[in-house]
């Protein structure tokens, strides 16, 4: 969803961590589930948004810090530190 760089509503625990990837990218926003009132004022938003052609793409450049190179590239060196920076043992 956040390659489409486009507004995310994530219903579910605000403090979690996908509302803090969102608040960090500014991708979009959080409502916690039973939040009636949140959830309905950040659709209306967003459709107002909408309506008056202002729903704006995502640009945020930590959104690139989510991305599948980024995070294989993040991976991969995990795996090298476990392993000896990535050099075989002989044995």
């Amino acid at each position: 969803y956040l390659a489409a760089r486009r507004p995310i509503l994530c219903l579910g625990p605000t403090d979690s961590d996908v509302a803090g990837i969102l608040a960090e990218t500014g991708a979009g926003t959080t409502a916690a589930y039973a939040d009636e009132v949140a959830i309905r004022s950040a659709l209306e938003h967003l459709y107002r948004q909408f309506r008056e052609k202002q729903l704006a793409n995502a640009v945020s450049s930590s959104i690139d810090n989510y991305s599948i190179d980024t995070l294989t590239g993040k991976v991969a060196g995990y795996l090298e530190e476990i392993t000896g920076n990535g050099k075989a043992e002989k044995g």
